[in-house]
């Protein structure tokens, strides 16, 4: 029953989540923990005007490819996937287990899911019009981590302003015409040399401070 429990649970979660599911059923309650989180975003350019010139077949036969390989690269890192919203992800680095490099691998997360789409480039243009890109929101704060919902039907999210800022950061990708954004909150952070372009100070939706953005373009390996 443990493996079955666990094979099914994968599926959804994080590896690392499961572990600690299985080992402490008592944090499997509601509830949650307030947390220094790296949310990341993504989201594929276009694609309501793609999948509108697709059959629904086509729509899932994509997304499946596409969301199977951006998954197991967050999972590579020890993120978790918080949810598919769409062919929008929610993942977060720090929780339920803690690196003092989450930023990093984070940052390393979305170089990564940005280079795999040369890979997946060919099969994507079989079925889809149009090129594939995305664009990667990532910042850091503080947000409430748990079980969250209600008794008979839970999620181990995420929730705060912190993880509010990042989805406005990923849309000013396309704004800003970058693949990669991310916060100055998670650029001070971050503990390894990446080549960066700073954006600017840039006024967000519902805000009253600008927040600093920096485009990444690669990390100190010459990746990306």
């Amino acid at each position: 029953e443990r493996l079955r429990a666990r094979s099914t649970l994968s599926k959804y979660i994080s590896p690392t989540v499961v572990d600690q599911m299985l080992k402490s059923p008592d944090e499997s309650l509601l509830g949650g923990d307030r947390e220094e989180i790296t949310i990341l975003f993504s989201d594929i350019r276009g694609f309501t005007t793609t999948s509108e010139q697709l059959t629904p077949e086509q729509v899932v036969e994509l997304l499946d490819d596409y969301l199977t390989i951006m998954t197991d690269i967050v999972f590579k890192y020890e993120g978790t996937v918080d949810k598919f919203e769409g062919d929008a992800i929610l993942a977060f680095f720090g929780a339920p287990t803690h690196h003092d490099d989450d930023p990093d691998r984070s940052v390393r997360t979305a170089i990564e899911m940005r280079d795999r789409l040369a890979d997946f480039q060919e099969r994507w243009l079989k079925i889809a019009p149009n090129p594939i890109r995305i664009g990667v929101g990532i910042n850091t704060g503080h947000a409430v981590v748990g079980n969250i919902g209600s008794e008979r039907r839970m999620d181990y999210t995420i929730i705060g302003d912190a993880v509010n800022l990042a989805s406005r950061i990923q849309d000013l990708t396309k704004e800003h015409g970058v693949s990669v954004l991310i916060s100055e909150n998670t650029r001070a952070l971050l503990k390894r040399d990446y080549v960066l372009n700073f954006v600017g100070d840039t006024a967000i939706r519902g805000r009253e401070q600008k927040v600093g953005l920096y485009e990444v373009v690669r990390d100190d390996t010459g990746v990306g």
